[in-house]
């Protein structure tokens, strides 16, 4: 059985139907829309990947308009594969995961100590940390994202061969 939706293959112009719906989106505010474009660059990933748009929403954010895979899918999509992760640590001041892919088994893990190190902690002044580093709730999700990435990057790159973190990206 096929999850894949087939709304597309019915489509008779696909750009014109990228358009419209990107130009919906967009209006809506939904899916971290910001403006048309982003609305367009979202339709134009729901046609390639067959997908719908609540979908690609699950899989990515969009981050300063890019399509950036979210940590947790990649990590979703190690497990359908037939991986497997087991949480070492998961904490405001370390995030540590061990993967099992393919008969191999990798560890990775990223301190606050280390991340303060990084530039992707910090506001464009390069001092000021931006919100999703400031409080150890969002420090800890922040460290298990960046430590998620990495690993599943390193053990399984086809999970996200093209598709970057917004980390990545900076």
């Amino acid at each position: 059985m096929t999850t894949e939706m087939t709304v597309y293959e019915n489509v008779s112009n696909p750009l014109a139907f990228m358009r419209e719906m990107g130009t919906e989106i967009a209006q809506s505010r939904m899916f971290g829309c910001a403006n048309e474009a982003q609305g367009k660059v979202l339709a134009m990933a729901c046609m390639c990947e067959r997908s719908s748009p609540i979908e690609i929403a699950r899989k990515y954010h969009i981050i300063q308009n890019n399509l950036s895979m979210r940590a947790d899918a990649m990590l979703a999509e190690l497990r359908a594969r037939g991986g497997k992760h087991k949480v070492l640590e998961r904490t405001a001041e370390k995030a540590t995961v061990e993967l099992i892919f393919d008969g191999q088994k990798y560890t990775e893990s990223l301190s606050w100590d280390e991340a303060q190190r990084e530039r992707y902690v910090y506001a464009k002044d390069g001092k000021t940390l931006k919100d999703n580093w400031a409080t150890p709730r969002s420090r800890r999700q922040m460290l298990w994202a960046r430590v998620i990435s990495e690993a599943c990057r390193t053990l399984c790159p086809e999970i996200v061969a093209g598709t970057y973190t917004p980390e990545e990206t900076h």
